[in-house]
Formats: structure tokens, C-alpha cells, sequence
């Protein structure tokens, strides 16, 4: 079975004097991808500035340019290495939270009766009727994390595997 991260429960914990909602955490989860990537990028950023630093200074050092080209071709590696490993554990996060965040954006679409009312109720949380107004907000939500989270995921990796299916060895 899939490891599923109970980031509600976690919350709950932190700030239990907030009323924390199913709705609230369609938002959230909906945006875990997206601090994800964002953290990602800002490490790389930061990353590259210490490698660019590092590299100025071996350059300063290098007042005849005697090593010029030792040293770039060491800042590019350095670059490439960082570039790896921080892909890697954004990618390793963004796969961790997958389930979690796909089975919380479908339960959004489970409505279940519920004796004595003609309308259905959301099962997540049966505070909520489904399919009333702002049922709908957090469904255009949950349909866009599905399509470009839950569905786009699995194809961005299935076809940067195609791409470099030749060098998978390396």
C-alpha cells in the first residue's frame, strides 16, 4: 500500500484552536507541489550563488589564468552535480506526496445520502453538502491538481525516461 502523509493530523496538532476544514485541506495539499518545486528551485538558486562564489575566488587566485579552464570545467561540473541532487530530492518529495495528495483531491468528488435530506453530503466531511457553490470552487481546484499534478507527474517522468532511456545506465 502507498505511504500516506496525514498533514490534517499534523496540523490539527500545531493549531488546534483553527477550525481545519476538508476545504482547507484541498488548499493545502493543492499547494504541496508547488512549495515543493518552489523550495527546490530556491535551494538550486542558492546552490549555484556558493558554486559561482567558490569559483570567482579560485579564479582570483588565479591571477597569470594558468588554470582558467581546470576551473571551469570544475564550476560546471560542480553545477551539474548540485543541479542532480536537488532534482533528485524534489523529485523524491513530489513522488512521497503523490498519493496523498491525489486520494484527498478525489474524496472532493465522494458524496455519500444521508437519511432525512434530499441532497448528498461530502463523505471527507459531512459538514458540507456536495455540488453547492462553493462545492464547485474547491472541485475546479481538485480537477485542476488531478490533471496537472496527478496526471501530469507520472507523464513528465514517463517521458524524461523515453528521453534519456539511451543513457540510463550512466
Amino acid at each position: 500500500s502507498f505511504v500516506q502523509l496525514d498533514i490534517q493530523g499534523v496540523l490539527y496538532c500545531m493549531i488546534q484552536e483553527f477550525e481545519f476544514t476538508y476545504y482547507h485541506n484541498i488548499v493545502l495539499q493543492a499547494s504541496l507541489p508547488f512549495v515543493v518545486s518552489f523550495l527546490a528551485l530556491a535551494a538550486l538558486t542558492f546552490r549555484f550563488s556558493m558554486i559561482q562564489t567558490h569559483f570567482d575566488a579560485k579564479r582570483r587566485q588565479d591571477r597569470k589564468g594558468l588554470l582558467t579552464d581546470k576551473i571551469n570545467t570544475q564550476e560546471e561540473a560542480a553545477k551539474i552535480n548540485a543541479q542532480e541532487m536537488i532534482i533528485s530530492g524534489a523529485s523524491q518529495a513530489l513522488v512521497l506526496i503523490h498519493p496523498t495528495v491525489t486520494m484527498t483531491m478525489i474524496r472532493l468528488f465522494s458524496c455519500t445520502a444521508v437519511l432525512g435530506y434530499r441532497r448528498e453530503w461530502l463523505r471527507a466531511d459531512v459538514r458540507y453538502q456536495c455540488f453547492d457553490s462553493s462545492h464547485w470552487v474547491f472541485a475546479v481546484v481538485a480537477i485542476s491538481v488531478i490533471f496537472i499534478f496527478t496526471v501530469g507527474l507520472p507523464v513528465f517522468f514517463f517521458v524524461q525516461l523515453v528521453r534519456r532511456r539511451h543513457r540510463l545506465d550512466e
